[in-house]
């Protein structure tokens, strides 16, 4: 197969990962802990104009889902044509942060405690009927859930269901980033919790609807846990 010039140019190549990195909701932060690198590097990469090697071209593949041909050299999907998906570990205020719900930037994780990027099976998403481009992955770190979500653990969360209905959701707060069991009582919606240490709320629909900042904001909906023992 012959590869033009201007698809196999460094300019062209920076394009195609930042096209992706828009898509994933990544940052040059998150996309430096997933390469395993310092952001310097990885900035140097993408607006200095520095060379990509062969070990940071299959490590970009992975971390944004696409493929070593199509970031290369811009030939085929820029999605991954295999039977995964890859995704990459955020906290609950980076999922907030990418849906606008929350005004301030939070931090990046530090490497070591949500440097995360594994593939998950295509299949497992269609059956829980999640599109690959609304799927993220999530590490809790409240236990107002315990012991059905711990903290620490990993959860799969649909960001393009925010219709309230039986199920669980993160949501943010009052500025902060919760997960609550969500179920239709009577005439209200109540958002409970498992450990008793923490209280539950309820709204009715209207105040939902109002948009007021005192409701809570769906990010999305839980849709089930990773084990994370083979990780």
């Amino acid at each position: 197969m012959h590869y033009t010039p201007e698809a196999t140019s460094h300019d062209a190549f920076v394009t195609r990962v930042k096209d992706l990195m828009d898509a994933r909701g990544l940052s040059v932060q998150k996309l430096a802990l997933a390469l395993n690198e310092n952001e310097g590097t990885t900035k140097n990469m993408l607006y200095r104009g520095t060379s990509c090697n062969r070990e940071r071209l299959v490590a970009l593949a992975g971390a944004l889902g696409s493929t070593v041909e199509y970031l290369a050299t811009g030939v085929g999907e820029p999605d991954q044509t295999s039977e995964s998906v890859t995704l990459i570990v955020r906290s609950l205020r980076e999922l907030a942060y990418e849906k606008g719900l929350l005004e301030v930037r939070p931090e990046v994780a530090s490497e070591g405690t949500f440097l995360r990027t594994f593939p998950l099976p295509l299949q497992l998403l269609q059956r829980y009927g999640i599109s690959p481009g609304n799927a993220r992955a999530a590490r809790v770190d409240t236990d107002a859930m315990e012991p059905y979500i711990k903290p620490d653990e990993i959860v799969v969360v649909d960001i393009a269901d925010t219709t309230l209905t039986e199920g669980n959701f993160i949501l943010t707060h009052h500025g902060s980033v919760i997960v609550r069991s969500v179920s239709p009582v009577s005439d209200l919606m109540s958002f409970n919790v498992a450990n008793v240490r923490y209280s539950g709320m309820t709204f009715s629909p209207e105040e939902l609807a109002s948009g007021e900042a005192r409701v809570p904001k769906v990010v999305g909906r839980v849709r089930f846990k990773i084990s994370t023992t083979s990780l």
